[in-house]
């Protein structure tokens, strides 16, 4: 004899898979600007760090070779007087303290002392930073705002 019964189909309803989608879809909303916020705020302070280190081996280079480096302020970053650049990444600015037009950031000396003035480094969300060389040890020392 054959058998009659329907066999009975196991999975999940469209109104299940919906609901699923829509927590998904609410858990993503929740985490994806977060984390792009992050990501930003990661590649500003790796931007910042990058520029230090520049500022760092220039002081280096000075005491090294012996001779006066100036780094001069221009449309891209930075360059020293023996023809390094540092080029800013995408969406940073370099920007000088309000009272000063001199395009010259500092002058590392061979003695390993520096002068310098106060520098600024935004980006385009809003976030700053403060850098500024110490003149005694010409030490770049940075404050985020």
């Amino acid at each position: 004899m054959v058998s009659t019964r329907c066999k009975k189909l196991s999975g999940y309803t469209l109104v299940e898979l919906l609901v699923l989608l829509c927590i998904v879809l609410t858990i993503l909303g929740i985490g994806v600007p977060r984390v792009v916020s992050t990501m930003g705020a990661l590649e500003f302070r790796r931007g910042v760090m990058v520029m230090l280190n520049f500022l760092r081996q220039a002081h280096l280079d000075s005491v090294v070779k012996g001779n006066t480096l100036t780094l001069k302020l221009e449309e891209s970053g930075l360059a020293r007087s023996d023809g390094k650049k540092f080029l800013l990444p995408t969406g940073l600015q370099l920007g000088l303290s309000r009272d000063s037009k001199d395009p010259i950031l500092a002058m590392y000396y061979p003695s390993g002392r520096s002068n310098s003035q106060r520098f600024f480094i935004k980006d385009i969300h809003g976030r700053s930073a403060a850098i500024s060389i110490d003149p005694l040890s010409s030490i770049p020392e940075c404050k985020y705002y």
